[in-house]
């Protein structure tokens, strides 16, 4: 045991320093533009994000299921499924960034259409410009999508701190010259996330060609067995999953941009703190992701070795989850100024941020538990617990609290993250998914 706990955090702590360098780019932003003179900069930011993030992230499923084949083809040791794998996955997400780029004009204006009731303000105009210039890097985003994916299911958890590491220096290096020096405001955050995403591509790029100079060789030739049928079955259980949660985080800002602008800037700076602790528990998961599937591509695979890898990858998360929330409690008194120097925004901020320091000991089992589902392809099960939570529990709870206002909308998601993991826990019982029985 002593044995696969190093092996849990060899793989995990690159992770964990990587993911946290996402929320933390997010936070940056935010801290900039929270100290402009409105708002309305960092509430155009929050919606402008949110829709992006609606977009790109439910095509997150490019990473989960490029992670999932990945592993289980390294435990093989085959070379040609690992190529495969990379491959076909590379292959969709440029397929699919063309039609993001093709499309993005009518998405930008239905979905602001959606989150905003007044298509004539200010907040509207500047939401809009920041979806413009964000959509430019949507190539770049989905390709370094797969090869994080691929890379952490060849346990390479080096490559995946390398993108994003490199994707978040370059952007908070940008956003203090475009927002802060050269006024750019709301456009420069935008235009800041491109250039890093680009550039992180580019970086990755090299470093695969050189860490794995015969897989990327046999990229450019012809291999057979292109049977694109399981990565698209699992890719469209996993496209509806990521919307559904995304769908929440849309859903989220939307009604707090209906509260009012200090309140949506308040739950915008809220969201980026629940999104440092989704990415710190997403180390863990990842590493779960890798080790699953690991495993369960073995040809003698155990059930007691399968039960080793979740209590010891639910151990450590567990022990991260408490971690945090203690981190989050001693910081509080000083939390809000990081942010904003604006006396309405702290204190709306302070009013609700019990709600984001207790969140990591109830959302830790669904990050966890997704890393489970990830590394046994489990596809439906995955898909099916977020339609649940969000058509059954999240909506329903916020409907009957709405009176409560933004108390009612935090109340929602606390128990939709909840009853993510809930929804998951059958999956320990049965390690015998994959992608042809988890369908029938």
């Amino acid at each position: 045991m002593p044995t696969l706990y190093q092996r849990i955090l060899a793989i995990t702590w690159p992770l964990v320093l990587s993911n946290i360098s996402i929320p933390l780019l997010g936070l940056a932003d935010s801290a900039m533009l929270g100290h402009l003179d409105s708002p309305e900069f960092l509430g155009a930011a929050a919606l402008g994000a949110s829709l992006i993030t609606l977009v790109f992230a439910s095509l997150n499923f490019l990473r989960m299921s490029t992670t999932g084949l990945s592993a289980q083809a390294f435990g093989t040791n085959d070379l040609i499924q690992q190529t495969l794998s990379l491959k076909q996955s590379l292959i969709l997400a440029l397929l699919l960034a063309s039609v993001l780029l093709l499309l993005s004009p009518w998405i930008i204006q239905l979905g602001l259409y959606v989150m905003l009731i007044n298509d004539v303000s200010s907040l509207y105009h500047l939401s809009q410009e920041y979806c413009q210039i964000r959509f430019y890097a949507a190539p770049a985003t989905l390709l370094n999508y797969v090869l994080v994916g691929w890379a952490i299911g060849q346990q390479n958890s080096r490559l995946a701190m390398l993108s994003l590491t490199t994707t978040s220096g370059i952007n908070i290096a940008l956003d203090y010259l475009f927002i802060l020096q050269w006024d750019w405001q709301t456009a420069g955050s935008a235009w800041a996330s491109v250039i890093a995403e680009y550039s992180s591509l580019a970086i990755v790029s090299l470093y695969m060609i050189k860490r794995y100079p015969d897989i990327c060789s046999r990229l450019f030739q012809k291999i057979g067995g292109h049977n694109y049928k399981r990565l698209f079955t699992l890719n469209q259980d996993l496209f509806i999953r990521s919307s559904c949660l995304l769908f929440v985080f849309a859903f989220f800002n939307s009604q707090g941009a209906q509260l009012g602008d200090t309140v949506l800037a308040a739950n915008a700076i809220l969201l980026q703190l629940v999104m440092l602790q989704s990415y710190a528990l997403d180390g863990f998961a990842n590493a779960t992701e890798a080790l699953v599937g690991q495993e369960k591509s073995k040809l003698d695979t155990s059930r007691t070795r399968m039960l080793n890898i979740f209590k010891a990858t639910a151990l450590c998360s567990f022990l991260t989850a408490l971690m945090l929330i203690a981190g989050f409690f001693i910081a509080k008194p000083w939390l809000a100024s990081i942010f904003t120097s604006q006396p309405a925004l702290i204190a709306i901020f302070n009013q609700y941020s019990y709600w984001v320091i207790f969140l990591p000991i109830v959302s830790v089992w669904a990050y966890w538990l997704d890393g489970v589902a990830v590394g046994l392809t489990a596809s439906k099960a995955m898909r099916n617990s977020l339609v649940i939570a969000v058509f059954l529990i999240f909506l329903p709870i916020w409907y009957f609290t709405q009176h409560l206002g933004n108390s009612g909308l935090w109340l929602s998601f606390f128990v939709f993250s909840t009853a993510r993991g809930l929804l998951l826990l059958p999956l320990l019982k049965n390690n015998k998914y994959d992608v042809t029985n988890n369908h029938q």
